[in-house]
């Protein structure tokens, strides 16, 4: 087939949608600690009031300077969606 329902959810004003690769959660600081999920739940909590535009770049800010000198393991895709009406 050419299109498949993958899951059936209601939105509502304010609800955000995050889709990201596994490389930004994967992510490891300099004692080799990974980023996490959680981490990435409580940025988008605190932020919630926040634009998507401006929830995605204080995650991507974090990931980088949780990371400090260690280099990049894997690309990082991140998507932000925030219902508006």
């Amino acid at each position: 087939p050419d299109k498949y329902n993958l899951c059936n959810m209601l939105l509502h004003r304010g609800d955000i949608i995050v889709l990201y690769t596994d490389g930004l959660n994967d992510n490891r600081n300099p004692e080799n600690i990974r980023y996490g999920f959680e981490r990435i739940n409580v940025l988008i909590e605190e932020n919630r009031n926040k634009s998507a535009e401006e929830i995605s770049r204080t995650i991507i800010e974090d990931v980088i300077l949780y990371m400090g000198a260690k280099p990049q393991q894997d690309d990082m895709t991140l998507v932000v969606m925030k219902i508006k009406k």
